[in-house]
């Protein structure tokens, strides 16, 4: 297996430290020394994190293992491992979401290299669908933090026409 990424590429070294914070947050929770940590420590937190993903997903996907047959605690920790928002979503839309993430980190990436030998950064990968999918959690009218949603509000609910009508009023 080619492995031709430098260490501080797979330590996640160009990830901007304001995402590795978030993630670190997202994964472990607040805490106070949370800013004082260095940031190379926060992206070992995730990278190891990350790498205990990876070893869930290579299994869910080389033992195919039937993602119909998980029950309903094994399918809400796997989707918060992985920062798949699970309030307030039925079991079939956490499975979609989790099978989604299987195509994307292990199956695509895959017959990619195999087919076209290029090289796949697994950290790195991973670290974006959590960053995607802890965004996309805070988008769902569902979600019961307040905060977050209302940042995005603007983007679900209002298109330019809706905005300009409502000021005329």
């Amino acid at each position: 297996e080619r492995d031709d990424f430098t260490r501080g590429e797979k330590r996640l070294v160009g990830v901007p430290g304001a995402i590795v914070l978030g993630l670190m947050t997202s994964i472990q929770g607040s805490s106070p020394l949370n800013g004082f940590m260095p940031n190379f420590m926060r992206r070992g937190t995730i990278v190891a994190h990350a790498q205990k993903v990876a070893e869930a997903d290579n299994f869910l996907v080389n033992e195919s293992v039937s993602l119909e047959s998980l029950s309903v605690t094994r399918l809400l920790e796997a989707c918060n491992d992985r920062l798949i928002g699970v309030i307030g979503r039925s079991d079939e839309e956490l499975r979609q979401d989790l099978s989604d993430w299987l195509d994307l980190a292990v199956v695509t990436p895959k017959n990619r290299t195999q087919a076209t030998g290029e090289i796949f950064n697994e950290n790195l990968a991973r670290t974006a669908l959590m960053g995607y999918y802890s965004l996309e959690s805070t988008r769902d009218a569902r979600c019961t933090s307040y905060l977050p949603r209302n940042l995005f509000q603007g983007q679900i609910l209002s298109t330019p026409t809706e905005v300009d009508q409502q000021r005329k009023r």
